[in-house]
């Protein structure tokens, strides 16, 4: 039997949403869940269920309402913030535009919490860099202005710049969500290789569910007031898709794992 995955991101009955002038409002109630070591968990559920308010959570940018998030086995509000930016790495959903900016410099801006106020590299952070560029396949395009990248090899050097950050943990809000469908795969491939070749735990959020179920070790799921977690063939039998997509044309085929589409005729 597998030894089970250390855990490196670990939800202890959270609540997670907004509070100002002592007014709470609440997105998702209360539920648990972890992401171990060298796991690639992708993130469910419909818009408006709270995934990116999760992530901020999670990141530590966004006080739960209630509960507690532990990174390597600590709360997360024992950090200082200096050095959660060197257990978790973040990549967002916004499409990057930085002009001229060569591929280089830009993901150098993940060695930002080794390399103190004035930002200056040293030859190691350097060599932190080609090493990040290389494991993306980007090596080759260090000196090119970012401007001058399609959106697949632009995401690519996103995920390089929190790679250089040298983080065990990577959180990336819905990072396939401007590619085209090859590119999709070929970015959640890459992460599947990087959470198994750096044993780095990475969840990312993302609206394909097909992607999920075919390349993700472990799928966290947000319904209407529930939470599931598990493997994709667990959620299968546990007929969790059949909530996530109740009430659309959508469905998924508990044989094949494909997602179909009811059309009329």
């Amino acid at each position: 039997m597998a030894a089970q995955a250390k855990p490196a991101i670990e939800v202890c009955n959270l609540r997670t949403g907004y509070s100002a002038k002592g007014v709470q409002r609440e997105v998702f109630p209360e539920f648990s869940a972890v992401a171990g070591e060298a796991e690639l968990v992708a993130l469910l559920g419909r818009n408006g269920r709270g995934k990116s308010t999760l992530m901020r959570t999670i990141i530590g940018i966004q006080p739960p309402l209630g509960g507690t998030v532990r990174i390597l086995g600590r709360d997360i509000s024992t950090y200082s913030l200096r050095t959660l930016a060197t257990l978790v790495s973040y990549v967002s959903t916004d499409s990057v535009r930085v002009g001229n900016l060569k591929v280089f410099d830009l993901v150098s801006l993940g060695r930002y919490p080794y390399t103190g106020w004035f930002g200056t590299l040293s030859q190691a952070d350097r060599e932190e860099v080609m090493q990040a560029l290389a494991m993306v396949g980007m090596e080759a395009y260090a000196w090119q202005n970012t401007s001058c990248l399609s959106d697949g090899e632009r995401q690519r050097v996103m995920i390089a710049r929190a790679l250089a950050q040298n983080t065990p943990i990577i959180v990336l809000d819905e990072p396939a969500a401007f590619l085209d469908l090859p590119n999709r795969y070929e970015i959640v491939l890459l992460l599947k290789q990087l959470a198994r070749t750096q044993r780095r735990a990475i969840l990312f959020s993302t609206h394909d569910l097909s992607i999920a179920l075919k390349i993700a070790d472990k799928l966290w799921v947000m319904c209407d007031g529930e939470f599931h977690q598990g493997a994709p063939q667990e959620l299968m039998l546990n007929n969790v898709f059949d909530k996530l997509l109740q009430n659309t044309r959508l469905s998924v085929d508990h044989t094949t794992g494909e997602v179909r589409v009811e059309i009329e005729s």
